[in-house]
């Protein structure tokens, strides 16, 4: 008995072949059409799913005859990470695949890559058409994901290749495209109080309203690549028509102060958190200014301050009021103040990659870095208090240290904002000592 009539009949007592019928749990469909290149179509011809991840496969037989001599197929499979393909066991008979070449676009006409379909649960995929012949065996894998649901009354659609990052992102309302950007997208799930990208989930992502508006809100997430960078995000209100209600920054497309308190992230990707537990989601940053500043990356990275925004009047705005701590006691501030001083000037590690006027043994970031926490929670008048008593009197280089600080607080889009912050309101604040 050959193999791969073992294989059948193996798949056979397991799952059944891949047929439609009605949906079980962690279930979906694809379906599609190809035309069989050959005069006569093998009597064994079969359209066969491989779970890249399992190397399980389900195959079908069952054809219907579409326009101009296509034949299609429909079948329900477990969801997971599939590559399709249309095969004859017969002699000198070539195998035909879903890869770029099928509905191509551009450059994707001239590759062969082999496409990997998410299929989610529930989910009815059309368009899994095995029909490149020209794909040989021997050619290694790929990693081009394919992604499509119907979400309402728009379908949304992202191919990526994620060895080079390099695909498009879009979403349809009928065979209108109303929506599309050329870099690769995951939709983020709102399923609890945190939005979440979850690669190995394959229940559909969880879209509904979180800006209170009553209107359902669907998050993309994209990644560029690249050393230390870059996040962005684009947030669609379902309207109709389609709102952008957030459009992210990235730090290499200009002067962050051309865009004062927009949303802006590069490494760090922003956070959708329910912060007040009534369902509507706020915005959870970072701000980068300092990244490489007086620093390695991996260091520096560590002291980010954190930004809160809320929705207001159709888009996100940055939320003071969010960002707000009470002052710490007395005795947290003091505690603070000594091991941060304990220290500085004993960094040695930090002495090339920063200024000579203050870099004797060293200054650790963690010193600008609470200098920030205080700042951007509403107490400013405590980062000044603690870099006079960490830096002393007698260390070099006071005054300037903290004159290129402040220069460099300045390049921050949330500045403008975050000034007018004061801790007038809190009772208890530390005294210097």
């Amino acid at each position: 008995m050959g193999v791969l009539t073992m294989r059948r009949i193996l798949f056979f007592m397991l799952v059944g072949l891949l047929t439609v019928s009605a949906y079980a749990a962690d279930m979906g469909i694809v379906r599609g059409q190809f035309k069989y290149p050959g005069k006569k179509v093998p009597s064994d011809l079969e359209v066969c799913a491989r779970e890249i991840h399992t190397d399980k496969i389900y195959c079908t037989k069952a054809f219907t005859k579409e326009k101009a001599g296509a034949l299609g197929y429909a079948g329900k499979i477990p969801v997971g990470n599939y590559m399709v393909l249309a095969r004859s066991a017969q002699p000198n008979t070539r195998a035909g695949y879903f890869t770029t070449q099928v509905h191509c676009e551009g450059a994707d006409c001239k590759s062969h890559q082999r496409i990997v379909v998410h299929l989610l649960a529930g989910q009815d995929l059309p368009g899994i058409d095995p029909d490149d012949w020209t794909f040989k065996e021997a050619e290694p894998g790929t990693d081009v994901i394919l992604n499509e649901f119907k979400v309402g009354d728009y379908r949304f659609r992202s191919r990526c290749d994620q060895s080079f990052y390099l695909g498009y992102t879009a979403l349809y309302k009928e065979k209108e495209e109303i929506f599309r950007r050329d870099q690769c997208g995951q939709v983020l799930s709102f399923a609890k109080n945190e939005a979440e990208q979850d690669e190995k989930s394959f229940h559909m992502p969880v879209i509904k309203d979180i800006t209170g508006t009553g209107v359902n809100s669907l998050a993309i997430q994209f990644y560029s690549g690249g050393a230390h960078c870059c996040y962005s995000h684009t947030v669609l209100s379902l309207f109709n028509p389609i709102q952008t209600i957030l459009k992210t920054h990235d730090y290499g497309e200009g002067n962050p102060l051309e865009n004062p308190g927009e949303v802006w992230e590069s490494n760090a990707a922003i956070q959708f958190i329910d912060l007040q537990k009534k369902g509507i989601y706020n915005i959870m940053g970072r701000d980068e200014t300092f990244d490489y500043w007086e620093g390695p990356y991996s260091v520096t990275m560590e002291v980010r301050p954190k930004v809160i925004f809320e929705f207001q009047n159709g888009r996100y705005v940055l939320s003071l009021d969010l960002m707000k701590k009470d002052a710490p006691t007395t005795d947290a501030f003091n505690e603070k103040v000594n091991k941060v001083s304990e220290k500085l000037g004993n960094v040695p590690e930090m002495v090339d990659f920063q200024d000579k006027r203050w870099s004797e043994g060293g200054v650790p970031p963690e010193l600008w870095g609470t200098m920030l926490q205080y700042i951007y929670t509403g107490h400013a008048d405590l980062a000044w208090k603690f870099y006079d008593r960490v830096w002393g009197d007698n260390r070099a280089g006071k005054k300037e240290f903290l004159e290129a600080f402040k220069k460099q607080l300045e390049k921050s889009p949330y500045w403008p904002a975050v000034k007018t912050m004061t801790s007038e309101k809190h009772d208890e604040k530390p005294e210097a000592k």
